[in-house]
């Protein structure tokens, strides 16, 4: 990321804003994402914009994500496509446009979005529920050149098309109140990110528990490695002592051996003085 990388700009800025491998960081991620998003990285400029939506890392700006959700929309990506078209259908960062934000939908349902398709019908459904601008227009020009008679019968038609108006007012305030709620797509991201963090913490503790029964098997093994020395040290001290009664018994044997001899020799010594004195020459006039 730091020699200037998109992808790995993207994708460390998605590790450090789901908290994967370390802290969550929605600063640091903001950033990264941003980095990647100014050299045209289509998923970077989606999750830059989310976060830019929902002020997330730094202040809100709905204008700046508007604006970065249709450098994405250019490049075919149908998220942004999709988050476009409820910005321009509700002036969200900018004026209302419910004829880009048309568009916008038939972009993003031709690829296959479900919500798209549902924006698509809505906004035909409210179209077809407000003719009523022109039909007063005429109504005013009949009431002109007519007279007071004619004024009075559209009046009366007018009156019993009042009920239905009311209708469609209320029709027209549900579905206000609709668009108001957060869109699905800023929803089911919300919803990704919270499992995103669940499942890196139950990876984190997976991790820290292998971690200590990795430091278990360690110790362990120290242990053994222990006993197993302790083990030979006591068979060579065995040995040591048994070499020892041995070499004892053999320095006796000589001992004794050696005893016996100086014992023999010493006999021996006194034997031979004893006939060399029986044998002596007599003395003078014994003779």
């Amino acid at each position: 990321a730091e020699q200037g990388y998109a992808s790995a700009q993207f994708n460390l800025g998605v590790m450090v804003h789901h908290g994967m491998g370390g802290l969550e960081n929605h600063v640091e991620a903001r950033r990264l994402y941003g980095l990647a998003a100014e050299q045209g990285d289509a998923p970077a400029q989606v999750k830059l914009a989310v976060m830019q939506y929902k002020g997330q890392g730094g202040p809100q700006n709905h204008a700046e994500a508007r604006r970065i959700f249709g450098l994405a929309a250019e490049q075919g990506k149908v998220e942004a496509q999709d988050n476009l078209g409820i910005m321009h259908e509700q002036g969200e960062g900018g004026p209302v446009d419910h004829a880009e934000a048309r568009r916008l939908y038939s972009l993003a349902a031709g690829q296959g979005s479900a919500e798209a398709s549902d924006a698509l019908a809505r906004l035909d459904q409210q179209h077809a529920h407000y003719p009523w601008p022109l039909a007063i227009a005429c109504a005013l020009v009949v009431i002109t050149s007519a007279g007071w008679c004619c004024s009075t019968r559209l009046h009366g038609r007018l009156a019993s098309r009042r009920g239905s108006c009311q209708k469609h007012q209320k029709a027209r305030r549900a579905a206000e109140a609709k668009q108001r709620r957060p869109s699905a797509k800023v929803r089911r991201s919300g919803e990704e990110a919270a499992a995103a963090k669940a499942a890196t913490k139950a990876a984190a503790k997976a991790a820290a528990k292998a971690t200590e029964e990795a430091a278990a098997a360690k110790a362990a093994a120290a242990e053994a490695t222990r006993f197993a020395e302790e083990q030979v040290l006591i068979e060579l001290l065995a040995e040591a002592a048994t070499e020892a009664v041995r070499f004892s018994d053999e320095a006796a044997a000589v001992e004794a051996a050696g005893a016996s001899a100086i014992a023999e020799a010493a006999a021996g010594t006194v034997g031979g003085r004893g006939g060399r004195a029986a044998q002596a020459p007599p003395q003078k006039g014994q003779a």
